[in-house]
């Protein structure tokens, strides 16, 4: 008698048909808790009703009543005059002569956030005024990153109060390199 050997794919299928219906098996069981009794089948032509299961009870929910109360929408902010190309805050340091530094981030990116670290730590000094945004809203600062291309994050502009000329650092900056760059903008 010849042996037949099935190829690996079909046995594999076969394996895989045998497990969902093994799990199926398995949940129908699981689920059938309630109580049926099944009738024994009569030899007559008669017709058995099958028993209905009756519905879960719905799942109450409690929770507190000031959660369900509707809350009132959030004002939105009204987006800076298109004319003047800055936000009104980056406006004001300019006029407080303060050195400005624009940090453009990316939510959960593993440079951004160590510059950010480094950011902050500059950010303690009275005379920076720092800026945190999305590389998204880059256009909110037309005024101060045209002409630099700025393309990636984390990306850091700072700008001179005295001249306005902006200054791109692109990628991971450390705490010293970036305390150094924004010392040679107070200068």
């Amino acid at each position: 008698m010849p042996q037949m050997a099935l190829p690996r794919p079909i046995l594999l299928a076969i394996l895989g048909v045998a497990l969902v219906l093994a799990a199926l098996l398995a949940s129908r069981a699981a689920g059938g808790s309630e109580d049926v009794t099944a009738t024994p089948a009569s030899p007559g032509p008669t017709t058995s009703v099958p028993a209905r299961r009756t519905p879960p009870a719905p799942i109450k929910r409690v929770s507190r009543p000031d959660t369900n109360a509707a809350r009132p929408a959030r004002p939105v902010k009204p987006k800076p005059a298109a004319s003047t190309g800055l936000p009104p805050a980056v406006q004001r340091a300019f006029s407080d002569k303060r050195v400005v530094m624009i940090f453009f981030t990316r939510r959960g990116a593993a440079d951004d956030s160590a510059t950010g670290r480094s950011v902050r730590a500059v950010s303690r000094n009275r005379r920076v005024a720092v800026f945190r945004d999305r590389i998204g809203n880059l256009a909110d600062y037309r005024r101060v990153v045209t002409g630099l291309g700025v393309s990636q994050t984390p990306s850091i502009v700072l700008v001179r109060p005295d001249n306005r000329k902006a200054h791109l650092i692109e990628g991971f900056v450390d705490e010293g390199s970036l305390r150094q760059a924004v010392a040679d903008a107070l200068r």
